[in-house]
Protein backbone atom coordinates (compact mmCIF):
# COMPACT_ATOMS: atom_id res chain seq x y z
CA UNK A 1 0.00 0.00 0.00
CA UNK A 2 2.87 2.38 1.14
CA UNK A 3 4.27 1.45 -2.28
CA UNK A 4 1.35 2.39 -4.16
CA UNK A 5 0.82 5.06 -2.29
CA UNK A 6 4.03 6.29 -2.61
CA UNK A 7 3.73 5.92 -6.45
CA UNK A 8 0.46 7.72 -6.49
CA UNK A 9 2.11 10.76 -4.50
CA UNK A 10 4.72 10.44 -7.80
CA UNK A 11 2.24 10.61 -10.24
CA UNK A 12 0.90 13.63 -8.35
CA UNK A 13 3.94 15.29 -8.08
CA UNK A 14 4.28 15.19 -11.69
CA UNK A 15 0.98 16.34 -12.59
CA UNK A 16 1.47 18.97 -10.51
CA UNK A 17 5.11 19.82 -11.71
CA UNK A 18 3.40 19.59 -15.24
CA UNK A 19 0.86 22.03 -14.79
CA UNK A 20 3.54 24.59 -12.96
CA UNK A 21 5.48 24.48 -16.44
CA UNK A 22 2.29 24.99 -18.33
CA UNK A 23 1.61 28.11 -16.24
CA UNK A 24 4.75 29.50 -16.34
CA UNK A 25 5.22 29.37 -19.98
CA UNK A 26 1.63 30.57 -20.42
CA UNK A 27 2.77 33.53 -18.47
CA UNK A 28 6.32 33.44 -20.31
CA UNK A 29 4.44 34.27 -23.73
CA UNK A 30 2.27 36.90 -22.42
CA UNK A 31 5.17 39.13 -21.63
CA UNK A 32 5.34 39.37 -25.13
CA UNK A 33 1.85 39.67 -26.51
CA UNK A 34 0.78 43.26 -26.91
CA UNK A 35 -2.97 44.57 -27.65
CA UNK A 36 -3.40 48.00 -28.84
CA UNK A 37 -6.60 49.81 -29.12
CA UNK A 38 -8.09 51.88 -31.83
CA UNK A 39 -10.61 54.44 -31.40
CA UNK A 40 -12.01 57.07 -33.23
CA UNK A 41 -14.75 58.37 -35.96
CA UNK A 42 -14.89 57.80 -39.52
CA UNK A 43 -12.04 59.22 -40.94
CA UNK A 44 -9.58 59.54 -38.11
CA UNK A 45 -7.06 57.27 -39.31
CA UNK A 46 -7.70 53.93 -37.71
CA UNK A 47 -7.06 52.01 -40.70
CA UNK A 48 -4.55 53.44 -42.11
CA UNK A 49 -2.26 52.96 -39.08
CA UNK A 50 -3.15 49.25 -39.39
CA UNK A 51 -2.48 48.95 -43.10
CA UNK A 52 0.94 51.31 -42.16
CA UNK A 53 1.83 48.77 -39.23
CA UNK A 54 1.34 45.58 -41.95
CA UNK A 55 3.62 47.47 -44.77
CA UNK A 56 6.53 48.48 -42.51
CA UNK A 57 6.64 44.91 -41.22
CA UNK A 58 6.51 43.21 -44.96
CA UNK A 59 3.01 41.53 -44.33
CA UNK A 60 1.83 41.00 -47.47
CA UNK A 61 -1.94 41.81 -48.58
CA UNK A 62 -3.99 38.37 -49.42
CA UNK A 63 -5.46 38.40 -53.24
CA UNK A 64 -8.70 39.05 -51.20
CA UNK A 65 -7.22 41.98 -49.38
CA UNK A 66 -6.04 43.49 -52.94
CA UNK A 67 -9.42 43.28 -54.46
CA UNK A 68 -11.13 44.88 -52.00
CA UNK A 69 -8.66 47.40 -51.76
CA UNK A 70 -9.03 47.83 -55.61
CA UNK A 71 -12.79 47.82 -55.46
CA UNK A 72 -12.76 50.84 -52.58
CA UNK A 73 -10.33 53.04 -54.59
CA UNK A 74 -13.31 52.99 -57.53
CA UNK A 75 -15.83 53.75 -54.94
CA UNK A 76 -13.42 56.62 -53.44
CA UNK A 77 -13.20 57.82 -56.61
CA UNK A 78 -16.89 58.03 -57.32
CA UNK A 79 -17.51 59.20 -53.73
CA UNK A 80 -15.05 62.17 -54.07
CA UNK A 81 -16.58 63.12 -57.43
CA UNK A 82 -20.17 63.30 -55.71
CA UNK A 83 -19.11 65.67 -53.12
CA UNK A 84 -17.31 67.82 -55.75
CA UNK A 85 -20.25 68.49 -57.66
CA UNK A 86 -22.46 68.41 -55.30
CA UNK A 87 -20.21 72.12 -53.48
CA UNK A 88 -19.77 72.56 -57.14
CA UNK A 89 -23.85 73.03 -57.88
CA UNK A 90 -23.92 74.91 -53.95
CA UNK A 91 -21.32 77.36 -55.23
CA UNK A 92 -23.26 78.00 -58.15
CA UNK A 93 -20.46 76.91 -60.54
CA UNK A 94 -22.20 73.63 -62.17
CA UNK A 95 -23.94 76.13 -64.37
CA UNK A 96 -20.51 76.41 -66.52
CA UNK A 97 -20.12 72.62 -67.44
CA UNK A 98 -20.92 72.18 -70.49
CA UNK A 99 -23.47 69.01 -71.64
CA UNK A 100 -21.37 66.75 -72.32
CA UNK A 101 -20.03 67.23 -68.29
CA UNK A 102 -23.14 67.54 -66.74
CA UNK A 103 -24.05 64.37 -68.38
CA UNK A 104 -21.13 63.09 -66.60
CA UNK A 105 -21.74 64.46 -63.69
CA UNK A 106 -25.26 62.43 -64.04
CA UNK A 107 -23.72 59.13 -64.61
CA UNK A 108 -21.46 59.72 -61.42
CA UNK A 109 -25.13 60.38 -58.81
CA UNK A 110 -26.24 57.29 -60.46
CA UNK A 111 -23.40 55.07 -60.89
CA UNK A 112 -24.08 51.31 -59.44
CA UNK A 113 -21.66 50.94 -56.18
CA UNK A 114 -21.15 47.25 -56.91
CA UNK A 115 -19.53 48.20 -59.86
CA UNK A 116 -15.63 49.00 -60.92
CA UNK A 117 -15.30 52.75 -63.25
CA UNK A 118 -14.25 50.91 -66.61
CA UNK A 119 -11.59 52.71 -69.04
CA UNK A 120 -14.29 54.85 -70.89
CA UNK A 121 -16.20 56.09 -67.87
CA UNK A 122 -12.38 57.05 -66.31
CA UNK A 123 -11.84 59.57 -69.20
CA UNK A 124 -14.98 61.25 -68.73
CA UNK A 125 -14.56 61.59 -65.50
CA UNK A 126 -11.04 63.14 -65.28
CA UNK A 127 -12.69 65.05 -68.42
CA UNK A 128 -15.05 66.48 -65.31
CA UNK A 129 -12.43 66.49 -62.87
CA UNK A 130 -10.25 69.01 -65.17
CA UNK A 131 -13.25 71.13 -65.94
CA UNK A 132 -12.61 74.74 -64.82
CA UNK A 133 -15.74 74.60 -62.57
CA UNK A 134 -14.89 72.07 -60.90
CA UNK A 135 -11.21 72.96 -60.08
CA UNK A 136 -12.35 76.49 -58.69
CA UNK A 137 -14.88 73.98 -56.45
CA UNK A 138 -11.59 72.01 -55.49
CA UNK A 139 -9.57 75.35 -54.25
CA UNK A 140 -12.37 75.70 -51.44
CA UNK A 141 -12.26 72.43 -50.27
CA UNK A 142 -12.04 73.78 -46.75
CA UNK A 143 -15.43 74.31 -46.71
CA UNK A 144 -16.75 70.94 -47.36
CA UNK A 145 -15.92 67.58 -46.49
CA UNK A 146 -13.84 65.95 -48.96
CA UNK A 147 -11.67 62.85 -48.58
CA UNK A 148 -8.08 64.07 -47.89
CA UNK A 149 -6.67 61.85 -50.89
CA UNK A 150 -9.28 62.57 -53.42
CA UNK A 151 -6.21 64.62 -55.35
CA UNK A 152 -4.41 61.09 -55.38
CA UNK A 153 -7.45 59.15 -56.35
CA UNK A 154 -7.84 62.04 -59.33
CA UNK A 155 -3.91 61.47 -60.68
CA UNK A 156 -4.30 57.89 -60.45
CA UNK A 157 -7.85 57.04 -62.03
CA UNK A 158 -6.17 55.98 -65.10
CA UNK A 159 -4.22 53.14 -63.62
CA UNK A 160 -7.01 52.62 -61.13
CA UNK A 161 -9.48 51.35 -64.61
CA UNK A 162 -6.72 49.26 -66.14
CA UNK A 163 -7.61 45.72 -66.48
CA UNK A 164 -4.59 44.15 -64.83
CA UNK A 165 -4.41 46.95 -61.90
CA UNK A 166 -3.21 45.58 -59.24
CA UNK A 167 -2.62 48.00 -56.00
CA UNK A 168 0.64 49.29 -54.53
CA UNK A 169 1.96 49.71 -51.39
CA UNK A 170 0.86 53.49 -51.77
CA UNK A 171 -2.74 52.82 -52.59
CA UNK A 172 -3.49 50.87 -50.08
CA UNK A 173 -2.76 52.87 -47.94
CA UNK A 174 -4.57 55.89 -49.68
CA UNK A 175 -7.64 53.88 -49.91
CA UNK A 176 -10.30 54.43 -47.74
CA UNK A 177 -12.24 51.27 -46.77
CA UNK A 178 -15.49 52.40 -44.24
CA UNK A 179 -14.70 50.39 -40.73
CA UNK A 180 -17.95 49.23 -39.59
CA UNK A 181 -18.14 47.45 -36.43
CA UNK A 182 -14.98 45.53 -34.56
CA UNK A 183 -12.01 44.46 -36.63
CA UNK A 184 -9.40 42.25 -35.19
CA UNK A 185 -6.08 41.59 -36.09
CA UNK A 186 -2.95 39.42 -34.82
CA UNK A 187 0.57 40.02 -36.32
CA UNK A 188 2.78 37.44 -35.24
CA UNK A 189 6.49 38.83 -34.98
CA UNK A 190 9.92 36.50 -34.27
CA UNK A 191 10.03 38.21 -30.62
CA UNK A 192 6.20 39.43 -29.80
CA UNK A 193 2.51 39.07 -30.82
CA UNK A 194 0.85 42.28 -31.08
CA UNK A 195 -2.74 42.46 -31.02
CA UNK A 196 -5.24 45.07 -32.58
CA UNK A 197 -8.22 46.11 -32.16
CA UNK A 198 -10.14 48.76 -34.80
CA UNK A 199 -13.07 49.64 -33.61
CA UNK A 200 -15.50 52.82 -34.88
CA UNK A 201 -16.17 55.01 -31.99
CA UNK A 202 -19.59 56.09 -32.29
CA UNK A 203 -20.19 51.91 -32.86
CA UNK A 204 -22.83 50.15 -30.33
CA UNK A 205 -19.78 47.80 -29.16
CA UNK A 206 -17.93 50.72 -28.01
CA UNK A 207 -19.76 50.31 -24.71
CA UNK A 208 -18.20 46.82 -24.02
CA UNK A 209 -14.99 47.15 -25.53
CA UNK A 210 -12.41 46.37 -22.19
CA UNK A 211 -14.68 43.18 -22.10
CA UNK A 212 -13.66 42.31 -25.50
CA UNK A 213 -9.85 42.18 -24.80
Amino acid sequence: MACCGGQTLTEAQALSNNLEISLRKERFDELFKFKVLLLGGGESGKSTVVKQIKLSHGKKSTPKELEQVADSLHQNVIDCMKTLYYACTSFDYAKDLDATLQETALKVQNFDEGKRIDYEFGEQITALWESEPIKKTYKRNDEFWLLDSCKYYFDRLEFFTDETFEPSSEDIVMARIRTTGTLYYIYIYIVYVLYIYNILFSHPLFDFVFELI
